[in-house]
């Protein structure tokens, strides 16, 4: 009984799950659409971020592409921790509900962008996730000219 009852609930989610896959052109949409957008696949890492999320924070794709979302030198701490949480728990399939994500730019100020997720369903598997902000805010000024050459040569050499 308990063995059939497992099985139906797997196979439910397998084709929930296939029913919301993601084909190639909603991805590419989110990508060309005027928010800034993130993807990250299984492992937390960027794999493709579009010119808004690179002009929001002031750094250019490549050096972002392939960073892990909890080692990423231009997110604060904590919202590091928070965003390889619910990484992670999307990926088990749980429901995340909206995010702040504070990133540090260029100048040394920060933002706060409002993270809404999606996954990406492949073949009935969550293969990642697409970011993308919905509001952008600025919190601090820019640091000192000293401080923000300081800080960007710091996250260069990580």
């Amino acid at each position: 009984m308990w063995l059939g009852m497992r099985t139906d609930i797997m196979v439910n989610n397998s084709e929930n799950l296939r029913k919301r896959e993601n084909t190639e052109n909603q991805i590419s949409f989110y990508l060309n659409s005027h928010n800034p957008v993130f993807i990250l696949n299984r492992k937390g890492e960027f794999t493709e971020v579009n010119d808004d999320f690179c002009k929001n924070i002031g750094i250019r794709s490549n050096e972002i592409l392939g960073k892990n979302i909890g080692d990423a030198n231009f997110i604060t701490d904590e919202s590091r921790k928070q965003a390889r949480v619910r990484n992670v728990s999307r990926l088990l399939g749980k429901e995340s509900p909206n995010y702040d994500l504070d990133i540090i730019t260029i100048d040394g100020g920060t933002k706060t962008l409002k993270i809404d997720t999606k996954p990406i369903i492949k073949q009935g598997r969550i293969i990642g996730e697409i970011g993308i902000a919905q509001k952008i805010g600025v919190n601090y000024e820019p640091r000192s000219d000293l401080q923000r050459e300081s800080h960007y040569d710091i996250r260069n050499l990580q």
